[in-house]
């Protein structure tokens, strides 16, 4: 049921600052400019097709789809998500040379942080013997 839009335009402004980038790196240019130069509003449905969000569920399903997503990040490793994140991020603006060292570098510092864990508490936890 949430409805969402790009209607600066309709204001005779535009979807700057940080809207612009963030709809240059979530939405094909084709999507970015139709919404953005439109502005029109559109649904939950259309918001997932196109990108802009990753799953659409009836608000009376949302809390419920909400605390099991929250419940599966909180048993992940901290350090792993957050590497995760700053090297997606990261890698947006860096040379493939680039964006393979720093990952390098970044899994050293996860394997220097937790020791074998990604062996020991990782991978093995998935062998079912």
């Amino acid at each position: 049921e949430a409805t969402f839009g790009l209607s600066e335009i309709n204001f005779k402004l535009f979807p700057g600052g940080s809207v612009s980038k963030s709809l240059a790196n979530l939405l094909r240019p084709r999507d970015a400019l139709w919404y953005g130069m439109l502005g029109r509003p559109f649904g939950g449905k259309i918001a997932a097709q196109i990108g802009l969000i990753n799953k659409s569920v009836p608000a009376a399903e949302l809390l419920n789809e909400t605390m099991t997503v929250a419940r599966e990040l909180a048993q992940k490793d901290p350090w792993a998500l957050k590497a995760t994140k700053e090297g997606y991020r990261f890698s947006l603006e860096m040379s493939w040379e680039a964006a393979m060292s720093y990952s390098s570098a970044k899994e050293m510092e996860l394997v220097l942080r937790q020791g074998d864990a990604w062996r020991t508490e990782g991978i093995l936890s998935l062998i079912h013997i």
